[in-house]
């Protein structure tokens, strides 16, 4: 399990500081629910997040070299 402000800051969409603000203006949802506290943990399997409603990928990435 993870905090979810590490969660999305690992899309390389956004920093963690912008997660924490889009979070605490209700524009994330985790499973339907709206979530108010960025520290919140979840498990990346099966999770369905969104921000304003658009899914977002928890998948990390895999680098190769």
């Amino acid at each position: 399990m993870e905090r979810l402000d590490k969660i999305l800051a690992g899309t390389g969409l956004w920093s963690r500081k912008e997660v924490r603000e889009l979070v605490r203006a209700g524009r994330v949802s985790a499973n339907g629910k709206v979530v108010r506290a960025p520290e919140e943990k979840y498990d990346r399997e099966g999770l369905d997040l969104r921000v304003d409603g658009a899914p977002v990928s928890g998948e990390r990435y895999t680098y190769l070299m």
